[in-house]
């Protein structure tokens, strides 16, 4: 995901361009404090995130994988909610791999321990 100067994201105008994830991250969401930007990756096809760190300029760090996902990259609205933490998801992503219009709702608790570590 890359951002252009002007652009507003969040609580941030963004002055110069800065690169999040080469061309393939959507969906962006702030955790709440704004140290950590979640979003989609449609190259992993998973819920990623990377930390951030606002000073003078806005520094983010490395993109790490949380768990694999199939939500449906590309709709224009968010298909997924994160607690004010960062530590819950509630996320919208179709049962029927054939692209069917079934979908179900997953919760995931704990989901840190599904984190190879």
């Amino acid at each position: 995901m890359s951002l252009d100067a002007g652009t507003r994201l969040g609580p941030y105008e963004i002055t110069s361009q800065i690169s999040v994830d080469s061309g393939s991250a959507v969906q962006p969401l702030w955790r709440a404090d704004g140290k950590e930007l979640f979003f989609v990756s449609r190259r992993e096809d998973a819920q990623v995130a990377a930390s951030v760190t606002a000073g003078a300029t806005l520094e983010t760090g490395s993109v790490r994988t949380l768990f694999r996902t199939n939500v449906n990259s590309t709709q224009q609205v968010h298909m997924y909610a994160v607690t004010r933490d960062g530590q819950r998801f509630l996320i919208r992503e179709p049962v029927d791999t054939d692209g069917n219009a079934i979908e179900q709702l997953h919760i995931v608790t704990n989901w840190t321990s599904l984190v190879a570590r």
